[in-house]
């Protein structure tokens, strides 16, 4: 039981109530959240902002964001030293992180390559399978042999799985999960996936079949049916499966999902699938954009309860209904599931169905803008899961009252919404958690499970009601707010032999009365380790009542608290504004802060101390992946090529996880004329070291001023206890600009020449493209040669009667026969060098209807007015009518525009005055009182490509690069079927990533 310390809160509030707010302005900072920043003048004798000497007498920003103490003393306030707490808010974040520094977690490192002896690569991946379908891998790993009796469990290393036969598509192992979809094969054939990773390997043989004949199934199934091994599946339509039906669904098989179809299986029914690892039923759909839908375990009905039992199975990109749980099917139960996102889950589970899966993989597209789903939903459902891996979803789902919730060595990964890449900076408060979990009187247990890369919470107990979650030996990782969120009324999650590293916080005891335990865990290198409150109290009472209240508790027994950005432990309650330290009791527990330290020092406290890596670190080996291994050093960058323009101020460097051993590195900073260079300039070096706990290092080095090299190399070697496993970074000097814009015909330009069209002799509407001089379109084209009939050497605009609200035109004839319904009008040009014009932009003044051409080519859409509709050949005819009508005033003299680009490029020619820009002007009706008409054409250029590539060695190693982001690099094995490869970027090594590789540059 928490004993309590009333005296101390009564002392904190007193003190708090009876601030004067003369020593400071604004008078109302004092429990204050200002976005962005806050100005501060101080007086009295002595300020000192979070400890620092603050200035007085002077308006002060403040900038940084989180919570602030300002203590002002001065001699004639009562009492005479007063403490000012007020929070600098992001902006962006708006109140989700109130009073912790915005919380950006490190982009992953690969883990060291020695950690991965002796261990298990196991891949899943279909052993037969048909031409055409998206094609789902997955990858674990496991501990070996040398674990004893923990071989076999999951393995927490990051790594690349590659594959020979399939260069371009690595997965991605975090912490011992990852997946990827290869796209379908188009040749029939044995294609193994050879995967392999830092010495482990495990080959899967993959035969894509050269036809495939499909058995097609759909609607209600009213009885047991068998689909076979090995089977080739096409749902068509929703299957339903009825009470007392079972569908049987045998190792191998394969299930073509249409768009949107779905699985519902009623009170009584039950879908099995009795896949392996070997050989995966696997759900897929045509195309990874083309999703169906899902299972719905629909709700028990007496003693019928609906079941999907499920092992050897991959779900690949489900999730069609963007707004399932706001859809009534007629005729079917209500979709009662507490939920946060409306995306369709892959397995739905409502009250008493039961949902057991073991060795299954969820999987959603690879794309980073393209749809997808959520994992799960249930409600009064059971979920029994052992080895299950979720990935790339909205959400994880969640999951409340379910009768029974065991999840065994299981992955939650890469939470986030369409277009937000996991590994950035970006924000998006849209309730992107790993799971959410919502005992409500149960108990939930999670074992040996990793959660992490999500936008929002790892895991979010939070909720009223009585319940429990109990995590064992898990892994969190990456979380931008809590690894573990609570609160609520008596919810209380468990946290025991856990890791919860670089995410917001790294568990939390928030508002309502939840009680959180974390219990021998490694809190590490999160913004805040272990926190009493939350990020939201808004209640300005001295109480801490209503919504708001925080009435909980938080213990971390025995746990490890280092090393955390903001706070190691933290019990800030923001509805009183006040430290609630007596709700966090700590016992046997290390933190890095000695400030954190003494706040946690009531009688509930015992046998805490300030961390002692020297004597102490070897009590960090039992939570590292590999006990004692050496652990990867990399700089966690996004790119690893830049130009110079983009110099940090600092390096980070940064281990793959802590370790139970002092880590170092050299650092190496150097110029070279080229990357292939021999010679180089040393402008900098050293070493940064990590104590037992640490995990991340900066160090900063100028950029030269005036910079002579062409290109400044930053490297890592030299590593004790640890294995640099990043490429080095290269910085080129930045390249000019483009070239600016080139008028190629300039507005109201001279060197026009016009032809005014009149009806030639015996021409009907039925012959296609006329124009009044018979030549048919070949006016619009370069080599046309002008006739007696065209005027030339005018100046534009051109045309007749009143132009807008200035003056009047005269160039043309002023007589009725002279002003006919449709002008031509052309004008030459010349461009130097047409290989490098990026764009085109073409411009026309017209009155009334226009159509413009360029070299010939029709510019699409400008054919304002102009609707060939049924014409012959789609003809605008010489004496079609405008439909658009200018009328008079600003119309006539606006110039409308297009921009050609890409393949809407027309072909432009070098040769002087070898291009023309064409002009037809239609009226609006036959006895139309003005015309006017002006053209106008200005090219955007590329940059002169400063694009180079080789390879040079750094570090000891051949390197190859390039500089031009618009090339693709590709590889082969043997000089024939070259493969684009995406997934390698400047600079890569030649040697060392996969077997004999031939690469060549393709430029666009």
């Amino acid at each position: 039981m928490i004993r309590m310390k009333p005296f101390r809160i009564l002392q904190l509030l007193l003190v708090s109530a009876t601030l004067s707010r003369a020593a400071v302005t604004p008078t109302t900072l004092n429990r204050s959240r200002t976005a962005t920043s806050v100005t501060i003048t101080a007086t009295g004798t002595s300020a000192f902002l979070d400890g620092a000497a603050f200035p007085l007498g002077v308006a002060t920003a403040v900038t940084a964001i989180g919570y602030h103490e300002l203590v002002v003393t001065d001699p004639a306030l009562t009492p005479q030293t007063q403490t000012y707490g007020f929070i600098v808010r992001n902006a962006e974040r708006s109140s989700t992180e109130d009073g912790i520094p915005t919380m950006r977690p490190w982009r992953l490192v690969m883990d060291a390559p020695t950690a991965f002896a002796g261990q298990r690569l196991t891949v899943m991946a279909p052993a037969v399978y048909p031409l055409g379908l998206p094609v789902p891998v997955v990858a674990r790993l496991t501990k070996g042999e040398t674990a004893g009796a923990m071989a076999g469990d999951p393995l927490f290393l990051n790594g690349v799985v590659r594959a020979g036969n399939y260069p371009a598509n690595p997965v991605l192992v975090r912490r011992g999960w990852g997946s990827t979809i290869l796209a379908g094969a188009t040749v029939a054939g044995g294609v193994s996936f050879d995967g392999a990773v830092n010495g482990l390997e495990s080959e899967v043989p993959v035969s894509y079949e050269p036809t495939t004949s499909w058995t097609v199934r759909s609607g209600a199934i009213a009885s047991s049916q068998d689909w076979g091994s090995n089977a080739r599946i096409h749902v068509t339509g929703t299957v339903s499966v009825a009470a007392g039906a079972t569908v049987t669904i045998g190792a191998g098989t394969v299930v073509r999902c249409a768009p949107g179809v779905e699985f519902w299986v009623r009170p009584g029914g039950e879908v099995k699938i009795n896949g392996t690892v070997s050989a995966p039923v696997v759900f897929a759909p045509d195309s990874t954009s083309a999703l169906w839908g899902g299972f719905w375990l629909q709700p028990q009905s007496g003693a019928n309860v609906a079941k999907l039992t499920a092992s050897g199975a991959i779900f690949c990109c489900w999730g069609a209904n963007q707004n399932w749980f706001g859809t009534a099917p007629a005729g079917e139960p209500a979709k009662d599931f507490p939920t946060h996102r409306s995306q369709e889950p892959c397995v739905a589970v409502a009250p008493g169905a039961v949902c057991s899966l073991t060795d299954v993989a969820m999987v959603g597209p690879t794309g980073l803008s393209q749809t997808r789903g959520a994992a799960l939903a249930a409600k009064g459902g059971s979920l029994l899961f052992t080895r299950v891996l979720a990935q790339r979803c909205i959400t994880g789902g969640e999951q409340e009252s379910c009768p029974a919730l065991e999840m065994d060595s299981c992955a939650f990964l890469e939470m986030t919404d369409p277009g937000t890449d996991v590994d950035s900076d970006a924000f998006i408060d849209a309730d992107n958690d790993g799971l959410y979990l919502v005992p409500v009187g149960r108990t939930f247990n999670l074992r040996k499970t990793v959660v992490g890369w999500t936008k929002d919470d790892g895991v979010d107990t939070g909720g009223d009601g009585t319940g429990t979650v109990n995590f064992y030996g898990c892994w969190f990782e990456n979380a931008v707010h809590e690894a573990i969120s609570n609160s609520g009324v008596d919810r209380v999650p468990r946290s025991y032999d856990g890791v919860h590293f670089n995410c917001g916080q790294g568990m939390e005891c928030g508002y309502g009365g939840p009680r959180s335990l974390v219990s021998h865990c490694a809190l590490i290198g999160n913004m805040v380790g272990a926190r009493f409150g939350d990020n939201y109290g808004n209640n300005s009472g001295t109480s801490g009542s209503g919504t708001s209240q925080y009435i909980g508790d938080i213990t971390s027994n025995g746990s490890l608290l280092l090393y955390n950005y903001f706070r190691d432990a933290w019990a800030m309650d923001f509805s009183r504004w006040t430290a609630s330290n007596e709700r966090f009791t700590m016992v046997d527990s290390r933190v890095t802060r000695s400030a954190d330290l003494a706040a946690q020092n009531g009688a509930e406290d015992s046998g805490n101390a300030l961390w002692d890596p020297a004597s102490e670190g070897e009590q960090l080996a039992v939570f590292m992946p590999v006990p004692g291994s050496a652990v990867g050093i990399d700089f966690p960058v996004a790119k690893r090529q830049d130009t110079t323009a983009a110099w940090p101020a600092a390096f980070n460097v940064r281990l793959s996880t802590f370790s139970s051993r002092a880590v170092a590195v050299k650092w190496r900073v150097a110029g070279r004329a080229a990357v292939e260079a021999a010679e180089e300039t040393a402008i900098a070096s050293g070493t940064v070291s990590w104590v037992p706990g640490e995990s991340l290092k900066t160090f900063a080095v100028a950029l030269p001023s005036p910079n002579p090299h062409g290109v400044i190399v930053v490297t890592l070697e030299d590593p004790v206890n640890g294995e640099v496993t990043g490429a080095p970074l290269l910085y080129f000097p930045p390249s000019g600009p483009p070239p600016a814009d080139l008028v190629l015909v300039g507005k109201s330009a001279g060197g026009w020449s016009y032809h005014a069209a009149v009806t030639p002799a015996g021409w009907t509407n039925a012959t296609p493209w006329p124009t009044a001089d018979g030549s048919g379109r070949a006016w619009t084209h370069p080599e046309f040669v002008e006739s007696a009939t065209w005027y030339k050497a005018r100046t534009a605009p051109m045309g007749w009667g009143s132009i807008g609200a200035t003056g009047a035109l005269l160039t043309f004839g002023t007589t009725i026969t002279e002003r006919p319904v449709t002008v031509y009008a052309r004008r030459t040009f010349t461009v130097v060098d047409p290989a490098q014009v990026q764009s085109l932009k073409v411009e026309c003044m017209a009155d009334d209807g226009a159509a413009v051409y360029v070299n010939g080519v029709k510019v699409s859409p400008i054919s304002w007015g102009l609707d060939p509709g049924t014409n012959v050949g789609g003809a605008i005819f010489y004496n079609q009518l405008s439909s658009r009508f200018q009328g008079n005033g600003a119309n006539e003299v606006a110039y409308d525009s297009v921009t050609l680009s890409g393949a809407g490029l027309p072909v432009l020619s070098a040769a002087p005055a070898l291009n023309v820009l064409a002009i037809e002007v239609h009226q609006n009706t036959v006895d139309s009182s003005d015309c006017s008409l002006d053209g106008a054409l200005s090219a955007s250029f590329t940059a002169p490509s400063t694009g180079r590539w080789g390879v040079g060695e750094i570090g000891g190693r051949p390197w190859i690069y390039w500089t031009d982001a618009a090339w693709t690099l590709e590889s082969s094995g043997n000089l024939g079927g070259w493969m684009a490869r995406p997934d390698l970027s400047s600079p890569t090594p030649v040697i060392g990533v996969e077997a004999r590789q031939f690469y060549r540059f393709r430029r666009p």
